[in-house]
């Protein structure tokens, strides 16, 4: 939980609906002509760890595309720090899987993330941002970034700026 969040006070712990139920949802709404969906979490690439002691959403992403009808699939708020790579297998290679994500970046600078207690680098960080380009070519980023955060510098800012 980072340092700053609310959230988690305000809707309670993290939640993941059963797999069986999700995809049944998906059917039932695509036979009533719906053909986009979005998955929407405060931390989509946590999914399945509450429930199935591991992430679980490339899965998921896989599973919901294979359902009839099913033409766009749109994934939002990610997190960096623990981001499932095999995710970037299954959006390149499925076509309904939007070729764009949220990721909650929030900073960049190594001593902001750390007060953040976001759980990675501007090292790391900048690998994932790669590896998602190369992996999935075309790919269209989203973010959020933070300034003004208690203790950051000019230092800190101007990197945020590059």
């Amino acid at each position: 939980k980072c340092s700053y969040c609310s959230i988690p006070i305000i809707t309670g712990r993290y939640r993941s609906r059963p797999m069986e139920e999700i995809v049944k949802e998906a059917r039932l709404l695509t036979e009533k002509g719906i053909s986009e969906f979005q998955l929407i979490a405060q931390d989509l690439t946590y999914y399945g760890q509450d429930l199935y002691h591991k992430a679980v959403l490339p899965e998921l992403v896989e599973r919901l595309s294979d359902v009839p009808g099913v033409e766009w699939l749109r994934l939002h708020y990610g997190y960096p720090s623990h981001f499932p790579h095999e995710l970037l297998r299954v959006m390149r290679e499925r076509e309904n899987v939007c070729k764009y994500l949220d990721i909650a970046l929030q900073h960049i600078s190594n001593p902001v993330l750390e007060r953040m207690r976001r759980h990675i680098t501007k090292e790391e960080t900048y690998e994932l941002i790669a590896r998602i380009r190369e992996e999935v070519p075309g790919i269209h980023l989203r973010t959020t970034l933070m300034v003004g955060y208690p203790g950051e510098t000019d230092d800190d800012f101007e990197q945020l700026m590059q």
